[in-house]
């Protein structure tokens, strides 16, 4: 992770927790409302995205990955995602 500037290690450790109850929920899921979910975290006034996707849909969930993502915000007050910024934090119920 050395080579990562936008999210400590705190942050990162604070965020996998956060992400854990959001993958969870998401593997949960019995009846998949979509393929994929985002929902944004705050950690100490710093906001991160968290995304939870399922590659084949089948019911359970079984090919899935959970990633957190970079967020900055804009000029216009709103906040945006940088989609090339990401660390893999779980895979398939596995943490990375």
């Amino acid at each position: 992770m050395s080579n990562v500037d936008w999210i400590t290690e705190k942050q990162l450790k604070q965020g996998r927790v956060q992400a854990e109850k959001i993958y969870k929920e998401f593997l949960e899921d019995t009846y998949p409302r979509g393929e994929q979910t985002w929902d944004e975290i705050e950690i100490d006034g710093q906001y991160f995205d968290i995304e939870c996707w399922d590659d084949d849909m089948e019911n359970p969930r079984t090919k899935t990955t959970c990633a957190i993502y970079a967020v900055y915000p804009t000029d216009n007050g709103w906040r945006e995602c940088d989609g090339t910024k990401f660390i893999r934090l779980f895979t398939n119920g596995e943490k990375s």
